[in-house]
């Protein structure tokens, strides 16, 4: 299945106001060329359009569990009209929903997640600044979600280009390890930073760009940018965790 799909408003989504999302958020069923598909529904510029797709594809292809995320079509205009990103209910609450439920010591949850540590190192390749309560999702059990990628990859403020491959960014997952593992969370993530790298380095940027739908976004240029920034940035992922070692808890 490809990490990007299509999809059509068929039916008006409903507004979601019950998350504490700043970012305007709806919820609803769209049609695919397979069947219906219920997803969350956000309008957003075209960098961060790009931004959630590039991220949505080399998160799958890391293996990584990011929901499908899809362009959706809105023809009647419920939402404006135009393309939409959209990415798929997988059913799992925000960690928001769940402090809402009085659940205690969502860090100590993240502990025992195998993949809390590539996801860190994820977000840092991503230079994704936005990690928080509402784009973690949980089932309650041992099963976690990444979500929202639209502000990675130099897509936030709307405009910004492409950063240096050098910029720090604040790495909320990497705090969280750091608080969870003290004075070896640093130096285990900078350890890690190493196979990471082998890996990243395997996956090939024409069919990353491809299956990105970069085409069909307009977003060539830009997108060959922020993939030549990927490539720099794994070279210097060690220097730039090196700083996180004394980072204070993820905010929740």
């Amino acid at each position: 299945m490809e990490p990007i799909g299509f999809a059509t408003l068929y039916l008006q989504p409903r507004p979601v106001a019950d998350l504490g999302i700043v970012t305007p958020l709806w919820h609803g069923d769209a049609l695919t060329p397979t069947g219906e598909v219920r997803l969350y529904i956000k309008r957003a510029p075209r960098d961060e359009v790009l931004a959630e797709c590039l991220c949505a594809v080399l998160g799958s292809a890391l293996h990584l569990p990011i929901p499908r995320a899809f362009l959706v079509l809105d023809p009647v205009g419920w939402l404006g009209g135009g393309v939409l990103i959209g990415s798929e209910d997988a059913g799992f609450p925000s960690l928001k929903h769940h402090l809402a439920c009085q659940l205690a010591d969502l860090p100590a949850a993240l502990a025992t997640w195998p993949q809390l540590h590539t996801a860190a190192l994820f977000d840092e390749w991503i230079a994704n600044p936005d990690r928080n309560q509402g784009n973690l999702l949980w089932d309650a059990a041992d099963q976690w979600l990444l979500i929202d990628h639209a502000r990675a990859l130099g897509a936030w403020p709307p405009g910004s280009p492409v950063p240096a491959p050098t910029e720090p960014i604040a790495n909320q997952l990497a705090a969280v390890v750091t608080a969870i593992e003290g004075d070896l969370g640093t130096p285990r993530l900078r350890k890690l930073a190493s196979p990471f790298g082998q890996r990243c380095r395997t996956l090939d940027h024409q069919q990353t760009l491809e299956a990105a739908r970069c085409q069909t976004l307009g977003m060539v240029e830009r997108a060959t940018l922020a993939l030549s920034f990927l490539a720099k940035r794994i070279d210097c992922l060690p220097a730039l965790l090196a700083r996180h070692g004394r980072q204070g808890e993820l905010n929740l």
